[in-house]
C-alpha cells in the first residue's frame, strides 16, 4: 500500500440504525399494545384448562418479545458506542495528520 492510500470507514449505516431507536421503540410499543389487546379479548372468552394454558404460554411468549427489545436496544447501545469511538479515531488521527503536514 502506498504512502497515499486512505481506508475509508463509512458510518452511514451505523447512523441510518442509530436515528431509527425511536421507530424501533415506538413500533415495540405497539406491538405489545396488540399483543396484550389480543391476549385479553382471548383470555375473556377461553375458560377451563385450555383458556389456563393460553395466559401461561402467552406471558411467555410476552416475555421474549420484552427479550427481543432489550437485544435491539443492545446492539444500538454498542452502536453508539462503536460510532464514538470511531469518531474519537478519526479525529486523533486527523490531528496526527495536520501535524505530520506541518512538521517539516
Amino acid at each position: 500500500m502506498s504512502d497515499n492510500m486512505f481506508n475509508v470507514l463509512d458510518v452511514n449505516a451505523i447512523d441510518r440504525f442509530i436515528e431509527l431507536k425511536p421507530v424501533m421503540n415506538s413500533m415495540y410499543s405497539d406491538l405489545c399494545k396488540e399483543y396484550d389487546s389480543i391476549v385479553a379479548a382471548l383470555a375473556s372468552e377461553w375458560r377451563g384448562r385450555g383458556g389456563d394454558a393460553f395466559v401461561k404460554d402467552a406471558i411467555k411468549v410476552k416475555s421474549n418479545i420484552k427479550g427481543i427489545k432489550d437485544v435491539l436496544n443492545t446492539m444500538c447501545d454498542m452502536l453508539i458506542d462503536c460510532r464514538n469511538f470511531f469518531e474519537e479515531c478519526d479525529n486523533s488521527i486527523g490531528s496526527a495528520n495536520r501535524k505530520a503536514g506541518t512538521e517539516k
